[in-house]
């Protein structure tokens, strides 16, 4: 082996180094900007009723942004905020007891199954 081919091997060696520290500082930065973002989700939906109504289904708000696909919650928290049903809503999560969900709150099906799809293993 001559001096060329040593030279070639520890550049590409040195190659492989900088790019496995490139896409590890990558996969960390992307980590970092959805914990971030996933945040910035449940700092959202709390001053809904929502939230109140996950709390009284049992369903922790992070279990729930992380078990849901993005347009599924902004869906769900859409529909929240359009509900016109908001005073059996309001008077059922005084009580925090939720049992007549199913006649006025049109997320109350998936959140159901979200509660379901939590518990199981």
């Amino acid at each position: 082996m001559n001096i060329f081919e040593l030279l070639i091997i520890v550049f590409f060696i040195f190659l492989a180094i900088i790019i496995t520290i490139g896409l590890f500082r990558s996969i960390m930065h992307s980590s970092q900007q959805g914990e971030i973002y996933y945040q910035k989700l449940n700092d959202r939906i709390k001053p809904l009723r929502m939230h109140k109504m996950l709390q009284a289904l049992g369903i922790d708000d992070q279990e729930y942004t992380r078990g849901n696909q993005v347009n599924e919650i902004e869906m769900h928290m859409n529909r929240c905020q359009e509900c016109s049903n908001t005073e059996q809503c309001d008077a059922e999560l005084e009580t925090g007891k939720v049992a007549h969900a199913d006649q006025y709150c049109p997320n109350n099906e998936a959140l159901i199954n979200t509660a379901a799809k939590n518990l199981t293993p």
